[in-house]
C-alpha cells in the first residue's frame, strides 16, 4: 500500500512486499491473497502479464468464490489492462452490489468500464468515488475525471476537477501535475509554473508521472512521453492506468509515433489501446 499510495518508491517497497508474500506461501502454499499480491506485482512492477495471469489463476483456485481482495486486485491490476475488461466489469458490478460503500470497489468498476470504452458510466463511478470525500480515491477520482473530460474537450470541467484533486491532495505529484497542466492549457502560466517547480527536477518518486500528466494536459506530447519513460523506470503504478486503460486522457498517447517504444517498455503488443480492449 505504501507503493500504491506513492509514499514509498517502488524499488524499495516491492522487494519487501514480495519477500513477505513468498514467506506467507511457505506457511500456506495456496494462500489466495499472497498469490494475488504477487500477481499485482507481476503486472504493475514487472510488466510480466503471463506471470500475473498465472498468479491470479492460483489465487482463484482454492475457493469457489475468491475473497474480495483477490477479485479487486485481479480486476484493477490485471483484467482491465490486458483486454479482459468485460470480465472485470461483470465481476465488479456484482462486487458493488455486495459492498456498495467500498470506495475501492467503486474505483475498480470505473477503471473496468473505462477499459471497455463505457466512458459515461466510468465517469459516473469516478464521480461517486470523488464524492466519498475521504481516502486516496477522493484524490485519484478527480484526477481521472479531469483528464477524461479534457479528452472530450470539456475544458472548464477538466480544470474544476483538477482544482478539486489538488485541494484534497496538494502533496500528491499527480494532483500537482494535472492542475499545472490544466492551468497551462487555460493560460494561467504564472500559477502553473509555481506548481511545476514543485515537481522539478523530476527525480523524486512520482514526480516524473506528475510531470507527464502536466504536459499531457497542456498538450505537449513530446515532453509528456519523455517523462512517461522516466515514470516507467520508476515503476510508477499510475503508468499502466494511463497507457493500458487509457485513463486521465491517456488514449492520446496511443496515436503518438512514440507509442511503440512505450509499448515495448510495458511488454505489450505494438497495437493501439483500443484494439487491446477487444482482445
Amino acid at each position: 500500500m505504501m507503493y500504491v499510495a506513492g509514499i514509498q518508491p517502488a524499488h524499495e517497497a516491492v522487494p519487501l512486499a514480495r519477500r513477505h508474500a513468498h514467506k506467507a506461501l511457505e506457511l500456506d502454499p495456496s494462500l489466495p491473497e499472497a498469490h494475488a499480491l504477487l500477481g499485482e506485482l507481476a503486472a504493475m512492477y514487472d510488466y510480466d502479464w503471463a506471470e500475473a495471469d498465472r498468479r491470479f489463476r492460483l489465487a482463484s483456485a482454492r475457493d469457489p468464490i475468491p475473497s474480495m481482495m483477490v477479485r479487486l486486485d485481479q480486476a484493477n491490476y490485471f483484467l482491465a489492462h490486458v483486454g479482459r475488461g468485460r470480465e472485470a466489469v461483470e465481476d465488479m458490478e456484482r462486487a458493488v452490489v455486495e459492498d456498495p460503500m467500498n470506495a475501492f470497489t467503486q474505483w475498480t468498476l470505473a477503471v473496468a468500464l473505462r477499459s471497455v470504452g463505457r466512458d459515461a458510466e466510468a465517469d459516473a463511478q469516478f464521480t461517486h468515488v470523488a464524492e466519498f470525500g475521504h481516502s486516496l480515491g477522493a484524490i485519484y477520482a478527480p484526477i481521472a475525471l479531469s483528464g477524461n473530460h479534457l479528452e472530450r474537450g470539456a475544458i472548464p470541467e477538466a480544470l474544476a476537477y483538477a482544482e478539486t484533486a489538488y485541494a484534497r491532495g496538494p502533496w500528491h505529484p499527480v494532483a500537482i501535475g494535472q492542475l499545472a497542466g490544466m492551468l497551462t492549457r487555460t493560460g494561467q502560466l504564472e500559477r502553473a509554473d509555481t506548481l511545476i517547480a514543485q515537481l522539478r527536477p523530476g527525480e523524486a518518486f512520482g514526480a516524473p508521472f506528475g510531470l507527464a500528466a502536466c504536459y499531457l494536459a497542456a498538450g505537449d506530447m513530446e515532453q509528456a512521453v519523455d517523462w512517461l519513460e522516466k515514470a516507467v523506470e520508476q515503476r510508477d503504478i499510475w503508468v499502466p492506468f494511463l497507457l493500458r486503460v487509457g485513463n486521465i486522457g491517456g488514449r492520446a498517447i496511443w496515436s503518438s509515433p512514440r507509442w511503440p517504444r512505450l509499448a515495448r517498455l510495458l511488454n505489450v503488443p505494438e497495437t493501439s489501446g483500443r484494439d487491446m480492449r477487444t482482445l
